[in-house]
């Protein structure tokens, strides 16, 4: 919901710190909010996207994922097909192993499914040695 969007630019922060120390020829830090408050909503409110997020018994965000539906079109070496993104994961440091990225994980597949999509996939970057131990 967006009145999270405070909790949710806080683990967004921690999720771009670590990429931006790992590649700082790829990445930067913003200038301004991590995400503006625009993107967030349209990610929210998008009938193509969500933000799926897992939250301790007083309402605190404790880890996100966002996805999105992406449609790959027909080419001479490739079949049209539509399928879902996860194109952010993070969970806060206090809570990592405690089952909150499956949970995660989990609803984004019935995300998927409830849109009738079978296909959920994702990208880590090799330095990121801990995402990859986790989603294999």
């Amino acid at each position: 919901v967006i009145h999270d969007y405070d909790e949710l630019c806080l683990l967004w922060k921690i999720l771009d710190d670590h990429h931006r120390l790992a590649l700082p020829d790829r990445f930067r830090a913003p200038v301004g909010p991590q995400r503006e408050f625009g993107y967030v909503q349209s990610v929210i409110e998008g009938p193509n996207s969500a933000i799926l997020v897992a939250e301790d018994h007083n309402n605190i965000i404790l880890g996100f994922v966002t996805v999105f539906m992406r449609q790959q079109p027909e080419s001479p070496v490739s079949v049209e097909r539509h399928y879902v993104e996860v194109d952010n994961m993070v969970v806060s440091p206090r809570f990592r192993r405690s089952g909150i990225g499956r949970a995660l994980m989990d609803a984004s597949k019935k995300w998927t499914k409830a849109r009738g999509l079978r296909a959920l996939i994702l990208g880590v970057h090799a330095f990121n040695s801990e995402a990859i131990a986790f989603y294999s």
